[in-house]
């Protein structure tokens, strides 16, 4: 995560957008999360609140839920968020 804000950092960007701050949970994808350590503006895409909503079903372990809360989080770093429907952005106005 530290490698990638740094990579994006020296490319320079007007802005750097998080198409999914969730992924690499399952996988080795690493999302761009911003943070204090990035020098560009930031925007993330807010899909829903799915696993928040049903945790039975989708953090059904403390590893899984302590990475879900963790990538949410990570919503504050960004100087924008993009929510995909009216729907989302009730949910993320929950959020943030």
């Amino acid at each position: 995560e530290l490698a990638l804000v740094h990579h994006v950092n020296k490319l320079g960007p007007d802005v750097a957008l998080s198409a999914s701050p969730f992924e690499g949970a399952v996988d080795l994808a690493v999302p761009y999360l911003g943070g204090p350590l990035a020098t560009v503006r930031t925007a993330a895409i807010f899909y829903d609140a799915i696993p928040f909503r049903f945790p039975d079903k989708y953090m059904r372990d403390t590893r899984q839920r302590e990475y879900y809360y963790r990538r949410l989080s990570k919503y504050e770093n960004f100087d924008l968020a993009f929510t995909i429907s009216d729907f989302s952005s009730r949910e993320f106005r929950h959020f943030s």
